[in-house]
């Protein structure tokens, strides 16, 4: 017989507060990640990046499923999309999910950054510019892009 002893910490996105939680577990053998319980898999996928979330979906049912119905995992990446927080707070008001606000909002917020660093002001060529460097966008976001560019100037 073994003792596993655990510990994870989970964020309050609203509160910005921190919780350390121990478990501790006897088992006869290892504990594989199929018996992970689902709040460990989402302590976990919490330090996966975008690409890495969107991999993990495929790789099976459970998976899917548990990052696919996780408000706070999907809260807590809409909270990193600085460029579009507007629209963020238009789309939950639209009562979309906070899935949906994210991946409607990811290329958006992206797009704004790049531009605001200036990624895709004065190219010399076709070349310079990122590929797809458009995706679709509200009126007052490409009016913020083009005073962007007027400022500057």
């Amino acid at each position: 017989m073994s003792i596993h002893i655990f510990t994870f910490q989970r964020k309050d996105v609203e509160k910005g507060n921190i919780f350390c939680q121990v478990g501790i577990q006897m088992c006869d053998s290892l504990t594989t990640i199929d018996e992970l319980p689902n709040e460990i898999l989402l302590v976990i996928f919490s330090y996966c990046n975008v690409d890495s979330l969107n991999n993990s979906l495929l790789v099976c049912k459970r998976w899917n499923i548990v990052i696919s119905q996780s408000d706070i995992l999907w809260k807590e990446l809409c909270s990193s999309l600085h460029e579009t927080r507007r629209l963020i707070q238009v789309d939950r008001k639209l009562g979309r999910s906070w899935q949906e606000t994210f991946k409607m909002n990811y290329k958006t917020n992206d797009i704004k950054k790049k531009w605001k660093k200036g990624d895709f002001s004065n190219p010399k060529n076709y070349q310079e510019l990122a590929p797809k460097p458009v995706c679709k966008m509200d009126d007052e976001s490409w009016g913020e892009i083009f005073q962007m560019e007027l400022d500057r100037c």
